[in-house]
């Protein structure tokens, strides 16, 4: 093996090394953001491992809460509303003019879930510092699927940490009658799989391994730029849920149960089984305490000699507060150091005034405001590779069939993203929507829609026809005659 050959040998078990140590700690990160029940119980008893012995965590009952997926979903706010995508070309004076068609067009292809896709986008890149939304077609219409960091294997270019030259996931399929991992692959130039021996197959239809994009479908979402493309993420809050747990554990089984249930106490009744280390008889056995193991004493002595038989209750002196407020002290300081309300986290929060609200939502319009051009640049990439998947089957039989057209190259997309609505009560609601309408800022439409956001300004209009309608034939055809008498009087009927 050459000196050059050594080297790349040497390199590629570096990064190999160094990626799985990533993939771990990515795979943490999601157990706890999803809670997955067994994996963070796993993680939990790793933790309870440093204090308590394996036999006494077998005895312990479990307790768990979910803290970091109500931080990550906090700090993602983004995609609270739908955003809004139009697509325009630049004009000669410099401005943009959307093209209504080509807006349309998109609307129909893009896939049906996009809130549901930009929210997951967001939340992971939030978690783990980046995450990447892969571009797909089928069915007619554009897909996007996020992946979890933990499933993704990236190499990118030596002096742009940023550019991925490969991209590889693993899934599960179905050969021969029996389940096998396939890892899918990327380049710029290249698309096939490796089956589990490292052998190249081809993927549906493309014998000759080429990517027909031009691009690697994948956009990256990226709110942390560190040394690589991963960035950081949450691993403080992750590591603060799993010492929460860690106390939740410890309140419920040594201070609720154990403290205020306590333990048998048998002195001198002859209870301590005799064992064997090394073939030598011996009386040493390890102490459990708690309902279920009462601790025994043999051969208790006094001046006196033998203490007398005894068995005895004893109570201890839990600490149950002090653990409770110290777990509230933590999520108050995960939640502070996050930029949060640590309110928000608190059982015990109390209703706040519209004011207060208006504070405790200055945070996430800072957190909102940071992530804002993270969010254009992903929009940008997720549209040009969505340009360039839409194109290539647009001039496929395939596409053909779904009448799939071309976009422009010309083209860019506007988005706009929604606000974030500060709480109001139903009279600063009726005064705010009365001053839109004073000044033209929004019409009854947009009120409809506000309400019902699956309602388009058609069948808002339709609602609004339909009510002016029904209340027109209900006016009162006598003075005095209230609309709600009106509606309850028959035609032809007086009312009485």
């Amino acid at each position: 093996m050459t000196p050059t050959e050594m080297i790349t040998l040497t390199t590629k078990e570096f990064l190999y090394n160094q990626d799985e140590t990533r993939k771990e700690i990515h795979e943490k990160f999601y157990h706890y953001y999803k809670g997955n029940d067994a994996q963070v119980k796993e993680y939990l008893t790793s933790a309870l491992s440093i204090t308590y012995s394996a036999d006494r965590i077998s005895q312990f009952q479990l307790n768990y809460i979910n803290i970091t997926n109500k931080l990550i979903n906090q700090l993602a706010v983004i995609y609270k509303q739908p955003a809004t995508r139009k697509l325009a070309r630049l004009g000669i004076d410099g401005k943009y003019i959307v093209d209504e068609k080509a807006t349309e067009y998109l609307k129909k292809i893009l896939p049906i879930d996009v809130n549901t896709q930009d929210k997951t986008a967001h939340r992971l890149a939030k978690l783990f510092g980046s995450s990447f939304t892969q571009v797909l077609f089928k069915d007619g219409t554009i897909k996007y699927r996020v992946h979890p960091n933990q499933q993704l294997t990236i190499r990118c270019d030596e002096d742009d940490i940023e550019k991925m030259n490969l991209l590889m996931y693993d899934r599960e399929c179905n050969k021969d009658g029996r389940p096998e991992i396939t890892t899918v692959v990327w380049t710029e130039d290249a698309h096939y799989k490796l089956d589990e021996l490292g052998n190249i197959e081809s993927i549906e239809n493309n014998e000759a391994n080429v990517n027909p994009y031009g691009c690697i479908p994948f956009a990256k979402f990226i709110l942390d730029h560190g040394e690589d493309i991963w960035g950081v993420g949450q691993g403080d809050a992750v590591n603060v849920n799993e010492q929460i747990n860690f106390l939740l554990t410890k309140l419920m089984n040594d201070d609720v149960v154990l403290g205020t249930a306590g333990t048998v106490l048998a002195v001198n009744l002859g209870l301590t089984k005799k064992g064997t280390v090394d073939g030598d008889e011996t009386g040493v056995r390890e102490v459990k305490i708690g309902v279920k193991n009462p601790i025994t004493v043999e051969n208790a002595r006094s001046d006196g000699g033998l203490l007398p038989p005894s068995l005895t209750h004893i109570s201890f002196n839990p600490q149950i507060e002090a653990v409770k407020q110290t777990i509230d002290w933590y999520i108050k300081t995960i939640a502070l150091t996050k930029g949060l309300n640590p309110n928000s986290f608190l059982a015990d929060t109390q209703a706040t005034s519209g004011y207060s609200k208006i504070i405790d939502s200055l945070e996430q319009l800072e957190i909102r405001q940071d992530d804002l051009e993270a969010c254009r640049v992903f929009e940008k990439e997720r549209f040009e590779i969505t340009r360039e998947v839409n194109n290539y089957f647009a001039k496929s039989t395939e596409g053909r069939e779904y009448q799939l057209q071309t976009i422009s190259e010309d083209l860019e997309m506007l988005i706009d993203f929604a606000e974030i609505e500060i709480p109001k009560t139903p009279d600063e609601l009726w005064r705010d929507r009365e001053n839109r309408i004073k000044y033209n800022m929004a019409s009854p439409v947009d009120f409809i829609i506000e309400e019902n956001p699956d309602e388009d300004e058609t069948s808002a209009q339709e609602i609004i026809d339909a009510n002016k309608l029904i209340n027109e034939s209900m006016k009162p055809k006598t003075e005095g005659q209230s609309l709600l008498n009106q509606f309850l009087n028959k035609p032809g009927q007086a009312a009485t």
